[in-house]
């Protein structure tokens, strides 16, 4: 929380902004109940304008999990902001209008779900999974486009910000030797765009007025274009995914038991 309540000092004594209510709370999103408890803590009478996705879980080599078990990547990227948005959903749907603005990757329409082992149990693949979490990210705001369509006040469309050299690559870039650590850096800073940049598109998303009463569109480079139409970005599968990813939020341990178990089933 450090860092948070350094950056809640620069925004408060920079001249940039006028706002001085900006708040530091604590929300873990490898643990469902942190999720919990940081919707409960909110204010009933708070006026909810936006809500940003945007957390992710960096490609280990090594399967990882959450505090729940679940698969860290998934975990991180898609239940913890499913629960999150769901809690919130319920909580503020009927105080005017906000947005849902879920940051996600380009290429993630070209992956599929693994639906048999979503938990990663019998198998793990870095790459594989870390494209599923994405995809999990566009199926979530096709489905929760079609939810809305009777409540335009609260909109839910993708974003990608492009390629952003922010500390991220920290975890990356520690896993180098120390010459292409070297090496790599003024590469990022040519290819990557800063942060500052990478996050207008965000900002479009949360702040456009061309945006009211839209949900379930694509936000690249500030233009507002249809989600990706590769096959594995369907109704079926959104549909699916949403029902699954309810039972998981509600109960974790099941989940994971019945993960584990086809997964022993397999191996045996």
């Amino acid at each position: 929380m450090d860092r948070c309540h350094q950056a809640r000092r620069d925004l408060i004594y920079s001249n940039k902004y006028s706002t001085r209510e900006v708040e530091c709370r604590s929300l873990d999103l490898k643990s469902l109940r942190s999720v919990r408890k940081f919707v409960d803590d909110l204010p009933k009478d708070l006026k909810l304008t936006a809500v940003i996705n945007t957390a992710e879980s960096v490609k280990k080599t090594q399967r990882e999990e959450t505090h729940d078990g679940l698969e860290k990547q998934m975990g991180v990227s898609h239940f913890g902001h499913f629960l999150l948005t769901r809690l919130l959903m319920d909580k503020y749907k009927d105080d005017g209008r906000w947005r849902i603005v879920s940051v996600t990757y380009p290429s993630s329409g070209q992956s599929s779900m693994n639906f048999a082992d979503i938990n990663s149990e019998v198998k793990y693949d870095p790459q594989a999974v870390y494209k599923q979490a994405k995809l999990a990210t566009l199926l979530t705001t096709l489905e929760l486009g079609k939810r809305f369509d009777a409540n335009p006040n609260i909109t839910a469309n993708a974003v990608y910000p492009g390629l952003c050299n922010t500390e991220v690559f920290r975890h990356v870039m520690g896993n180098q030797p120390f010459l292409a650590r070297l090496l790599l850096q003024p590469v990022l800073r040519m290819m990557f765009t800063s942060p500052e940049k990478a996050c207008q598109s965000v900002l479009f998303a949360v702040l456009s007025p061309k945006l009211t009463n839209v949900s379930g569109k694509y936000i690249n480079e500030c233009r507002i274009i249809e989600l990706p139409s590769e096959a594995s970005v369907n109704a079926e599968s959104a549909r699916k995914l949403w029902d699954l990813s309810e039972q998981v939020v509600a109960d974790p341990t099941k989940f994971v038991a019945s993960q584990t178990a086809a997964a022993q089933k397999l191996a045996a």
